[in-house]
């Protein structure tokens, strides 16, 4: 399980949820995580004070989270649909 609390993400066993493993610090906001397909990683969007949005990876284990730059944005915001895409190397 993934949840962001007080904007910052934490990955924690359901089962034992008062003994969270934080992905974040507690400076940052980190939003929308969602998992990688494989589950190795956590994906989120960081929103810095100007409200100025970043897309971060970080290991599902903890780690230093990494800028995810993206080379792309298309969409049709009448729709409230965005793509966008990525040249990440792992």
């Amino acid at each position: 399980m993934v949840a962001a609390r007080g904007f910052y993400a934490a990955c924690m066993d359901v089962d034992q949820p008062a003994f969270p493993r934080w992905l974040t610090p507690a400076t940052e906001k980190a939003l929308y995580p969602a998992w990688s397909a494989d589950g190795s990683q956590v994906y989120y969007v960081l929103a810095d004070a100007k409200q100025q949005f970043r897309l971060m990876v970080v290991g599902a284990a903890g780690g230093t989270p990494r800028h995810v730059p993206i080379s792309r944005w298309e969409g049709d915001p009448a729709e409230g649909r965005v793509d966008s895409g990525t040249r990440y190397r792992w």
